[in-house]
């Protein structure tokens, strides 16, 4: 196979190794949609969450024309809904389309946020991973020898390997993530309505999960990369050791 011994290839292939790296830095910078800042947890006196937001504007609005109609419609009973307000402990919360509970939307609405940068973190972590993983591949000579020894098979092996995992797991948590938030769509489209409806805001962006994609393509794509790393490793290895014993025939 001549085309495994070309320092050209070798260096394409460290190349796009940075190249695909880089895409996760970059996605994770891009990853938090402006549609999911006011999810965001503010610290006061606790921890605050979406929940509480969502419940202090009915609180605050629900007695005007234009935003009761909304209520009305959304949840049948002004009275029920504002009795669960008042006594969420031991009235069930009727101020949200998703919970019956209020424990259960409070704790939801809570980890939600965390959740996002949880799954935010780790792509920025795996592209800072794999950047050192390839300058680790990069001194052993994976790029630039045209015989590989066995650090270089190891390191190949290694970098590919992770790669893997790393993406599987970034794949498996953006997933959640985009259930969890499409699960909740039908609060935070209430939120939206009642906000413009009171004027309490002016406008919001439209609310989409479509960013979760970004923790979901760019790791699809490189495991497939990453499956040709480890492919071409093993494979330059096998045929430097056989082109040395080849060598070895012929000099005895």
């Amino acid at each position: 196979m001549k085309f495994l011994n070309k320092i050209s290839i070798q260096k394409t292939v460290f190349y796009i190794f940075l190249v695909a790296s880089a895409a996760f830095i970059i996605g994770s910078l891009c990853f938090v949609s402006s549609s999911w800042t006011f999810l965001k947890a503010q610290k006061t006196v606790e921890y605050e969450s979406f929940w509480k937001t969502l419940t202090d504007l009915i609180r605050v609005s629900y007695r005007q024309p234009n935003t009761k109609v909304i209520m009305t419609e959304t949840f049948g009973s002004v009275d029920n809904l504002i009795s669960g307000l008042l006594f969420p402990t031991t009235v069930t919360n009727m101020a949200s389309m998703t919970f019956a509970s209020n424990a259960e939307g409070v704790e939801y609405y809570r980890n939600l946020w965390f959740m996002i940068q949880n799954v935010n973190n780790l792509i920025f972590y795996t592209g800072c991973l794999m950047l050192v993983l390839t300058a680790i591949c990069g001194i052993t000579g994976c790029f630039s020898r045209r015989k590989y020894y066995i650090s270089n098979l190891v390191s190949g092996v290694v970098t590919g390997g992770i790669g893997i995992v790393l993406s599987i797991i970034t794949i498996i948590m953006s997933s959640s993530l985009m259930s969890k938030l499409n699960y909740v769509k039908k609060d935070i489209d209430l939120y939206y309505e009642i906000s413009n409806a009171t004027g309490a805001a002016v406008s919001f962006p439209e609310f989409t999960s479509s960013n979760c994609l970004i923790g979901i393509i760019i790791p699809v794509i490189f495991i497939i990369l990453c499956g040709g790393l480890i492919a071409y490793t093993i494979l330059k290895y096998k045929d430097s050791n056989k082109s040395t014993n080849k060598e070895a025939v012929i000099n005895d």
